[in-house]
């Protein structure tokens, strides 16, 4: 069974895990990921907070393993913050 591996970026406040945005639309989770979380082209960056448990429950749903590989920034910001705010869509 495939593994997904997801990059975890933190900064010295916050953290999002990316994600491709096709695998959201393959779930069917596309549209339950809120403003709070970012885009940028075919990736979606989920907060930590409430978006990445969306993603998580759905993968442990369907019994499919992941991992995270941390990425830290620790003295600034994340220039994932800069990043528009997610949609659906193109």
């Amino acid at each position: 069974m495939r593994v997904y591996k997801f990059d975890y970026i933190q900064d010295p406040s916050h953290g999002w895990v990316k994600v491709p945005v096709a695998l959201l639309e393959r779930f069917g989770i596309a549209d339950k990921i809120t403003p709070f979380s970012y885009r940028r082209k075919s990736y979606a960056y989920l907060e930590e907070d409430n978006d990445l448990s969306t993603l998580v429950n759905e993968l442990e749903l369907r019994r499919i393993p992941f991992m995270y590989d941390t990425k830290i920034a620790h003295r600034k910001q994340s220039k994932i913050r800069s990043y528009q705010h997610y949609y659906i869509g193109d």
